[in-house]
């Protein structure tokens, strides 16, 4: 998810009905349904005389899309509805726009035909428990739905933490086991070659990345990580990797030292943009 972004093309959008409106409005509601690049917008104006007028507005399709590219979180999905409220004295926007719900938004003879639940779900892949059973109802039946796998990593216990410091490389594992089996994840980074970036590998090398942590933090013993949509693709991991740390104070404080020292090596683009270790 871009939230920036997301505010920016907001900000456009008001600027689009702004331009457009027709004299004497003085607040507007833009109701927007949309799957894949199918939809339906109703836009609402409230007059200064305080009757309503529906209206149209040129040049949305696209900042539409781009607000669902924005919004759309991997695995979870991007919103179908999006309500945007502007006033023609106010500065800011109210917005709402859900990415889940129970029952069907699309009422009677506001539905969308079934290739747009396709396209949805193509450019836009959840994991199954993310898609509503609206949705499902209107897939076609000789398609298979194309759901995100699960990661084979979201959580875990560590049970152990250990650190190799060489003379090229320092490494830090964390594992489920105490004898270093099971799940890991082990953090790179090179001695010789300190703007190069740092690596992350799972377990008998099942998935490797370079650099990737957006959000590092440790409370209450327990490790958050948070990574970009390609190094969780490249681990095979959730995007927010929770683990439970099962060691004593020394392999905590060593967890706290190491993951500080290897996430802020490398090129500064690729550190944590938020790190509470």
């Amino acid at each position: 998810m871009n939230r920036e972004r997301g505010h920016e093309l907001c900000v456009e959008i008001g600027r689009r009905v702004m331009s457009q409106a027709p004299e004497g409005w003085r607040e507007v509601e833009l109701d927007r349904l949309q799957l894949g690049t199918s939809h339906i917008t109703t836009i609402t104006f409230l007059m200064a005389d305080g009757t309503r007028q529906t209206g149209h507005i040129d040049g949305l399709d696209d900042l539409y899309l781009g607000l669902k590219v924005a919004e759309y979180v991997p695995s979870e999905g991007t919103w179908f509805r999006h309500v945007l409220e502007y006033s023609l004295h106010g500065s800011s926007y109210n917005a709402m726009s859900p990415t889940f719900t129970r029952d069907s938004p699309f009422g009677e003879g506001r539905d969308l035909p079934s290739a747009a639940y396709v396209e949805e779900l193509s450019r836009f892949p959840r994991r199954r428990e993310f898609v509503s059973p609206w949705m499902l109802a209107r897939w076609p039946d000789d398609l298979a739905v194309p759901f995100v796998a699960e990661p084979s990593l979201s959580f875990m216990a560590a049970r152990m933490v250990g650190r190799d410091d060489g003379a090229d490389v320092v490494a830090f594992g964390l594992a489920e086991e105490e004898d270093g089996t099971g799940r890991a994840l082990i953090f790179m980074m090179s001695v010789d070659e300190p703007d190069d970036d740092y690596c992350i590998v799972r377990e008998d090398q099942a998935g490797t990345t370079y650099g990737g942590v957006i959000e590092c933090g440790l409370s209450s013993g327990r490790l958050r990580l948070c990574f970009t949509q390609q190094a969780a693709e490249e681990l095979d991991v959730a995007p927010v990797v929770a683990i439970d740390l099962c060691v004593d104070d020394d392999g905590v404080e060593l967890v706290r030292r190491s993951l500080r020292e290897i996430l802020q090596s490398g090129p500064a683009d690729q550190r944590p943009r938020l790190l509470k270790l």
